[in-house]
């Protein structure tokens, strides 16, 4: 899923980009480039139509072999002006964001209301909660890792 969100500068100014993710590959067919694919198309065509860079949230080991840098990198805060160690930048061209640090603000589509969801999930059989997995461990660490700004 890609949509249009942005970076507020401190001064207001404000500076479109691309949300990118969540990004899913099924297990079978992982570990074969199709994500890699995915995330240099998702590239290709908000470059084309003109965005600064794509931001998203996601484990730093995967997404730095896919060109992506850490947004702290270039002084780019979430909504809450917090450094995340999953919040990832990727320029689309040259110096794309020169000047534009500041906090990053998701579409609003991210915004999910809790209670509906769960309403929402009834409708379906029950599942099994899991919990533990590595990934989910791993993330727990990155949530952890959450830094305010000096």
């Amino acid at each position: 899923m890609s949509l249009k969100s942005y970076i507020k500068r401190d001064d207001g100014a404000v500076f479109d980009v691309v949300s990118l993710g969540p990004i899913g590959v099924l297990p079978d067919s992982q570990r074969q480039g199709i994500g890699g694919k995915m995330i240099a198309r998702s590239k290709e065509i908000a470059r084309q139509l003109g965005y600064r860079a794509i931001l998203l949230c996601g484990d730093p080991d995967y997404y730095t072999r896919q060109g992506f840098a850490a947004a702290q990198v270039y002084d780019i805060r979430n909504s809450e002006n917090m450094y995340a160690d999953a919040l990832h930048v990727c320029e689309l061209y040259e110096d794309a964001l020169l000047g534009v640090s500041g906090r990053y603000y998701e579409d609003e589509i991210y915004d999910v209301d809790v209670a509906k969801a769960k309403q929402f999930d009834k409708l379906f059989p029950p599942k099994g909660i899991v919990k533990g997995t590595p990934t989910q461990n791993k993330y727990e660490k990155m949530v952890r890792r959450v830094k305010v700004p000096c």
